[in-house]
């Protein structure tokens, strides 16, 4: 689990190449949506650096955390459509 958190953060190479359609920083947008999710933080000791959350290896608080992520965009998705 840590080789595979560790690759948006330049720890590691990537075990798989990303989409070769994709557009965009694929480290950076994954580094984001992992910030999103509390999985990285940063650093206070390291002025700022990120670094993977304490927990980052658990994987029921992961789930639960992209979980509560998911219904918020639902959510947020939903009003738009409502109003």
């Amino acid at each position: 689990m840590k080789f595979i958190m560790g690759y948006p953060l330049d720890d590691h190479h990537p075990a798989v190449s990303p989409p070769e359609n994709y557009r965009g920083d694929f480290r950076a947008d994954i580094a984001a949506g992992l910030v999103g999710v509390g999985l990285i933080v940063n650093s206070e000791d390291n002025r700022g650096i990120p670094m993977l959350e304490k927990d980052y290896n658990n994987m029921s608080k992961f789930l639960n955390r992209c979980r509560k992520h998911f219904f918020s965009y639902i959510l947020a998705q939903r009003k738009k459509i409502m109003s």
